[in-house]
């Protein structure tokens, strides 16, 4: 009978086969997940870049009346990030709601 705590740890410890056969699973999972990753960002779903692509939906959702558009060029809305554009699409988020409003106090 050898020392105690040089069997417990050896009990603890793992074997050298035992850590390469870990580590061929990792390197495969891995190279799967790696290929799944280049094939999901080369679906035809997404354009090139897609991930520089400014999303109109996303961001504040009290700003979705804003739209810099070049129809809109020289017109209060079209006034980027200025306190006229923050005005007008206001009164037409309160017209809006004054709309919405009154349909609700219609129904009931």
């Amino acid at each position: 009978m050898g020392n105690p705590f040089t069997e417990w740890i050896k009990s603890g410890m793992e074997s050298a086969d035992n850590r390469h056969e870990r580590m061929k699973q990792r390197v495969a999972y891995n190279a799967i997940y790696s290929e799944q990753v280049r094939d999901e960002r080369a679906m035809p779903s997404k354009v090139e870049n897609w991930w520089q692509v400014q999303r109109q939906s996303s961001g504040n959702p009290n700003m979705k009346f804003y739209n810099a558009h070049s129809a809109f060029k020289n017109k209060k809305e079209g006034r980027a990030n200025s306190f006229e554009a923050h005005t007008y699409y206001n009164d037409q988020a309160k017209a809006k709601r004054e709309a919405m409003l009154a349909e609700i106090a219609n129904e009931s």
